[in-house]
């Protein structure tokens, strides 16, 4: 009885973590997602071509551009790793451990 009722869901639930988190499908899922709560949000766009990592801790986002509100670029990078604590997000706290720029 309690394993179909508590451990049965918390497997569920981290299997599906897992594959969000580290393949490429849960990437696009996630990158989908990230991008449409950032452009309600902002008065410009976000663009990401991609979004690639193990996203407990680092994402590498590839053909980033970010535009305001007359379509003008204001940042581009052909690439964009970011490290970061995942963890520390949870409680309400960014972390960057490190970001690397290429081609911006």
């Amino acid at each position: 009885m309690v394993l179909g009722t508590v451990v049965l869901p918390l497997v569920v639930l981290v299997l599906v973590l897992l594959v969000l988190a580290e393949t490429p499908w849960g990437n696009e899922r996630v990158r989908r997602i990230v991008v449409s709560q950032a452009n309600k949000r902002l008065t410009g766009r976000l663009d990401v071509g991609t979004l690639r990592g193990n996203l407990f801790s680092a994402a590498t986002l590839t053909n980033v551009q970010l535009r305001d509100s007359t379509a003008a670029p204001v940042f581009t990078a052909a690439r964009v790793r970011v490290r970061y604590g995942l963890w520390s997000a949870l409680r309400g706290r960014v972390v960057i451990k490190s970001l690397v720029l290429d081609t911006a």
